[in-house]
């Protein structure tokens, strides 16, 4: 049996349709854009004490850093024991706060910043540490 063919006539060459490529290549560009998550750079340079129990955390909206000196930041801002308070009252009570603390800062410091933050009504505290190696 032989085939059975029809020469067509005046048909166009195919070519590639890359306008449809393009616009999913954008929204794939803007998804993974959109759904990456940035580490944050501490505003100190801090060293954390080490933990045998701790726990990954997720990034927190509220962050409050103290270096072995005593100086204190709210969210990359410096802030003073005394300002701290002020600062806070910015913030809705509901937001869970992370402490980091440098290995050396004294405990009176960071109890100082506790009592403050729970005058103020935060109940979720933690205090960041990192893994024993």
């Amino acid at each position: 049996m032989k085939a059975n063919r029809r020469v067509r006539r005046g048909n166009k060459p195919s070519r590639l349709m890359i306008t449809p490529m393009i616009d999913i290549v954008f929204q794939l560009v803007l998804y993974l854009l959109v759904s990456a998550t940035f580490p944050t750079k501490p505003a100190l340079d801090i060293s954390l004490a080490e933990s045998s129990t701790s726990k990954g955390s997720e990034t927190f909206e509220l962050v409050v850093y103290v270096d072995a000196a005593g100086k204190i930041s709210l969210n990359g801002e410096d802030v003073s024991m005394e300002q701290l308070v002020p600062a806070l009252n910015i913030f809705d009570s509901r937001y869970p706060v992370t402490v980091e603390a440098d290995e050396k800062t004294t405990n009176g410091t960071i109890v100082k910043i506790f009592d403050k933050l729970a005058g103020r009504g935060f109940s979720e505290v933690n205090l960041r540490t990192r893994e024993n190696d």
